[in-house]
């Protein structure tokens, strides 16, 4: 056999073995972030920043706050109520083009490769600081994947309550390009008379962290 073929064969057993071993290396684990693990001080305010815990998810939460709606029963008369246990992760209004909720590998995190989000669930309030909803609100969330700096995916997703004062959660089932990501962002459209004072909650994050 020539010994250039020679090289080559051996060079694509090599390169066969690498892969293999890369791929033996990596581990995937699916977890829901449903934000219940944590105690609100006050129900229907917003509390501290859910990346504090972010230890708790293997994933990071900017931008966004831990709340409790309703009575703090587990009782929501007017709002949205979570899809499960008390707790959700609210987002606030804002003008402000640099304030952009989202999800990441967490900072030093350099055994996290890439993350999935599959689905969650939210639903879009009006209320005064975020805190008591005085109503339900017509939205839109528009979600985009980043991987390297780059947007690779996104998708519109609409919550439309109807006439009640309250309601449960629109599921939110992203499309398949919602994978090996590094960023996750959110934007949520209102209904027009909501100048200010809008929310959106969100609920049950269903998403696969990928470690090496």
């Amino acid at each position: 056999m020539p010994r250039f073929l020679v090289l080559l064969l051996l060079l694509a057993a090599t390169l066969t073995l690498a892969r293999a071993v890369e791929q033996r290396a990596l581990t995937s684990v699916t977890s829901i972030a449903n934000f219940d693990r944590f105690a609100c001080s006050t129900p229907n305010k917003l509390g501290f920043e859910v990346r504090q815990n972010v230890r708790t998810y293997q994933v990071f939460f900017g931008r966004m706050y831990l709340l409790e709606p309703g009575l703090g029963n587990g009782l929501v008369p007017v709002g949205v109520a979570p899809s499960s246990g008390r707790n959700v992760a609210a987002y606030i209004q804002t003008t402000d083009p640099f304030v952009v909720p989202f999800i990441t590998i967490p900072p030093g995190k350099t055994n996290v490769t890439s993350f999935d989000v599959a689905s969650f669930n939210f639903g879009c309030v009006y209320g005064p600081g975020a805190g008591s909803a005085k109503a339900l609100s017509v939205c839109i969330v528009t979600v985009f994947g980043y991987n390297n700096g780059r947007c690779v995916t996104s998708q519109k997703l609409t919550f439309q309550p109807g006439r009640t004062t309250n309601a449960k959660m629109t599921k939110a089932q992203l499309n398949s390009a919602f994978k090996n990501l590094d960023r996750v962002e959110f934007a949520t459209t209102y209904h027009s008379t909501v100048k200010q004072g809008g929310a959106t909650y969100i609920d049950d994050v269903k998403y696969t962290v990928h470690e090496r």
